[in-house]
């Protein structure tokens, strides 16, 4: 089977602060984000919002987890800062998942300020940030940085340089040990830059789920093909959140190893029962949130293939992902959406 691993040009961008301005805002008190979104809220001390022009934050969620063909680049949001500094903004978040928070200015304002965060729907972040003409001194409720953004745009930079190292490998299972060759290669280089915890976590699974969304097209592959999959963690929190995470899944749970159906009528309750019999090896289980954006992404393969869901399916769907149900957000409403766009 051949297949091909796309550029990522778009991750550029998250390596630096951007920036942008408008209104103002009435802030909340910490928790009171919805059930299926995300609720950013807090201020920006005087002293930046008279130095800079137009001051905005910007979020950066790095789960795309329904992205075909790869290119699951982060979707970037802008929100206004009012003139008193204050703000407050809702965004969609479909899983738990990396964002990237920054607050900054157009022109010629001062370098502003951010921090990337494991955050998930419901979840509520308030950000009180003081410029003090040379430094930020920045204060989190809600959640707390996982890492900060230069570690973070270091493991995103290595990424990007190295993404299109397995593009010509297509000739799997031919190819599967220069492949993972390849691969171990890059997580020795992963290992010797020191990172912090989270951004090496971050980076080792961007190139396990990148080499995985080639390694997983082999046809004719059996178990002892895939044993490599023990040495991923594919149950790891941040794995939605990676750039191929689309095609992966895609690709292994379409494989002929796994024996798992396409989802049709089939309930997902029970698809998600044998996707955790056939890949329970891999992913722990008890990972329900993990195993429910699994079954999402095979009604997304049928909805790819240019196959409207059934009104038995839409019901089905509108029960399995109602908001906040494992742990998830609106999903239904994105897997619905797609599907009324497929009839139209």
């Amino acid at each position: 089977m051949k297949g091909k691993i796309l550029t990522c040009a778009p991750l550029l961008a998250l390596c630096g602060l951007l920036s942008c301005g408008g209104g103002g805002a009435e802030v909340p008190p910490t928790g009171a984000g919805s059930g299926d979104s995300l609720t950013v809220c807090g201020s920006v001390g005087r002293g930046f919002v008279e130095a800079a022009d137009s001051v905005r934050v910007q979020l950066y969620s790095l789960a795309t987890p329904f992205a075909r063909e790869g290119g699951g680049a982060a979707q970037r949001e802008l929100f206004p800062v009012g003139g008193d500094g204050r703000f407050v903004f809702r965004a969609e978040l479909l899983c738990p998942q990396l964002c990237l928070v920054s607050i900054g200015g157009r022109g010629d304002a001062p370098a502003g300020t951010g921090a990337v965060f494991f955050l998930s729907p419901g979840d509520s972040l308030r950000i009180e940030a003081e410029w003090h003409g040379e430094e930020w001194t920045t204060a989190y409720a809600g959640a707390g940085p996982v890492c900060p953004v230069e570690d973070f745009g270091r493991a995103q930079d290595f990424f990007v340089r190295h993404v299109n190292d397995f593009a010509s490998l297509t000739d799997m299972p031919a190819q599967r040990e220069e492949c993972l060759a390849g691969l171990r290669a890059l997580q020795e280089e992963r290992e010797a830059m020191g990172l912090s915890p989270a951004a090496d976590d971050y980076l080792r699974l961007q190139l396990d789920v990148s080499a995985l969304s080639v390694l997983a097209l082999a046809g004719g592959a059996d178990s002892a093909y895939f044993s490599f999959l023990r040495e991923f963690d594919l149950g790891h929190d941040f794995c939605p959140s990676t750039y191929f995470y689309y095609p992966a899944m895609t690709n292994l749970i379409r494989n002929a190893a796994f024996g798992l159906p396409e989802i049709g009528e089939m309930s997902p309750e029970e698809w998600m029962v044998r996707a955790k019999r056939a890949l329970g090896a891999y992913i722990p289980a008890e990972r329900d949130a993990a195993y429910a954006l699994i079954t999402a992404v095979a009604y997304c393969n049928q909805l790819h293939q240019g196959k409207p869901f059934s009104p038995r399916q839409e019901e089905a769907v509108r029960a399995f992902f109602a908001p906040g149900r494992h742990g998830l957000g609106n999903v239904a409403a994105r897997l619905l959406a797609e599907n009324g766009a497929l009839r139209r």
